[in-house]
């Protein structure tokens, strides 16, 4: 793994603000797959193989041969913003942001096992450059923010109005993120290569992408059509945008002095304060949007919680 950056740090407006470009290339990881498939009766001029289902495998004492094997890579290039200030007025915020996009072949050794959206085995394994695309984790847009702020009034007060009053702060945290990609495969082995472990995808004869975003049909599945026997499809690999991810959290807090040396502390936490429901990706298998059967592109669940309100009380002596 090779990494590099540059930074820019410089004081505006008395924000600290800084601009980084980060950036990193692997090499040489590992992957899965079954390396035992049928040898192709002939190979195209475009350099796609084709099946009739009657050849030789490449070893004919054995069915699945899965085995890990190394020679994929990864590249990831981002743009990185930040600004944070502390204000006089016990006011206080951090913000960032990060465009970023990070290609690979293989985002993990076992596939599902390490991103829910991750293709098991590869595509091809005489063919790597065909699962060459977004990663499990591509996060193109990213948003972070949280705000500090300590309440002014109730400073003036004298008694047990100004201990009640005085001293609450309350803080935010926004998270903004578009959503990861993923791949809808088809069951079975289309492409007669005599492989049902490695993944099979169809053939991309639109856009996927022009939804209708909805829970029942996330993506555009009249996109994608049956591959003719013997051929393997067209289609990418992760080229269907999931949901994104929006949450607010809200808390409140504030320390009652007992005695010198005894403190309460309260803190009112509310978590996904607007009760957004952050969609899943579609799923109808265990190997997540099979193609060509029913609810290919529904959403079944939701990541994070819906909202929940916490309440706590400590004693700090």
């Amino acid at each position: 793994m090779m990494q590099y950056n540059l930074n820019i740090q410089r004081e505006f407006f008395g924000a600290v603000m800084s601009v980084a470009y980060v950036g990193s290339r692997g090499v040489n990881f590992f992957g899965q797959g079954d390396i035992n498939t049928r040898i192709p009766q002939q190979t195209l001029p475009n350099g796609l193989p084709f099946f009739s289902g009657n050849e030789a495998f490449r070893n004919p004492n054995f069915s699945t041969v899965r085995s890990a094997f190394q020679g994929f890579s990864s590249y990831y290039n981002g743009l990185n913003l930040s600004a944070n200030r502390r204000l006089n007025k016990g006011l206080q915020f951090q913000a960032s942001y990060t465009f970023g996009k990070s290609l690979d072949d293989r985002s993990g050794n076992s596939g599902r096992q390490e991103y829910s959206n991750g293709q098991a085995r590869t595509f091809d394994p005489y063919n790597r450059f065909l699962d060459y695309g977004r990663s499990d984790f591509d996060v193109r847009h990213n948003f972070t923010a949280n705000v500090s702020y300590e309440l002014p009034f109730g400073k003036d007060l004298k008694g047990v109005t100004g201990a009640a009053l005085a001293g609450w702060q309350i803080n935010s945290i926004v998270k903004l993120a578009s959503g990861i990609p993923f791949t809808p495969l088809v069951a079975g082995d289309p492409d007669r290569d005599g492989s049902t472990d490695n993944a099979a995808r169809a053939d991309l004869i639109g856009d996927p992408n022009a939804g209708p975003h909805t829970p029942d049909q996330w993506y555009n599945t009249a996109a994608f059509a049956m591959p003719a026997a013997g051929f393997r499809g067209t289609a990418g690999r992760n080229i269907v945008k999931g949901p994104n991810f929006k949450t607010v959290d809200l808390s409140m807090n504030k320390s009652f002095a007992l005695t010198e040396r005894l403190n309460l502390q309260f803190r009112a936490e509310a978590f996904n304060l607007f009760n957004r429901a952050n969609f899943d990706l579609p799923s109808n298998s265990d190997d997540g949007s099979t193609l060509f059967t029913s609810g290919a592109a529904a959403i079944n669940n939701i990541v994070g919680s819906a909202r929940e309100l916490q309440f706590a009380l400590k004693l700090v002596f």
